[in-house]
């Protein structure tokens, strides 16, 4: 019942989400910009640049090497950029990823996958992930597991075992 009613939530809210444009930032990565917002989901310098340097490498991924298992909240998934930089570095190693997404609008997502540019700046590996969050709304393989939870975050957030604990929230 829950999930019902935050399917009735996430429709009438995206009717007041804006329309979104698509754009090629400096680093030559693709972006979105949003009427509603009045601004683009990344820096104009470069998106892919932006999930790098904000994320990714703040994250030091070597640190989880001895415990062999990291989790992974991405709250706001968007496009999956931050996510995606995660990806790419787990799968070099031997570390097991938890992830959990939380995502109001799917369409930044679906927009991204359709893109030639987006899905070119990503392994194979990481775009079968995107590709199942995107149709499915979660994924499993031998190294890693995922799902994304569709709806406001206030309020799908909860859906979240509260015993879970996480390692980083992008």
């Amino acid at each position: 019942m829950i999930l019902k009613d935050l399917g009735k939530n996430l429709i009438n809210t995206l009717d007041h989400l804006g329309d979104l444009t698509p754009h090629i930032t400096k680093d030559g990565s693709f972006s979105l910009k949003n009427s509603y917002y009045r601004e683009s989901f990344h820096s104009s310098t470069g998106a892919r640049q932006e999930a790098e340097h904000k994320f990714l490498h703040p994250s030091e991924i070597n640190r989880f090497l001895e415990c062999k298992r990291i989790n992974v909240l991405d709250v706001c998934v968007g496009l999956g950029y931050n996510s995606a930089c995660i990806f790419e570095e787990i799968i070099k190693t031997p570390i097991h990823l938890n992830w959990w997404g939380v995502e109001i609008d799917k369409r930044p997502l679906e927009i991204a996958l359709e893109n030639t540019i987006f899905r070119k700046s990503w392994s194979l590996p990481v775009l079968k992930i995107l590709d199942s969050i995107k149709e499915t709304g979660q994924w499993h393989n031998s190294q890693s597991n995922g799902k994304v939870l569709w709806g406001d975050a206030r309020r799908t957030i909860d859906l979240i075992p509260y015993s879970f604990t996480f390692d980083l929230i992008l």
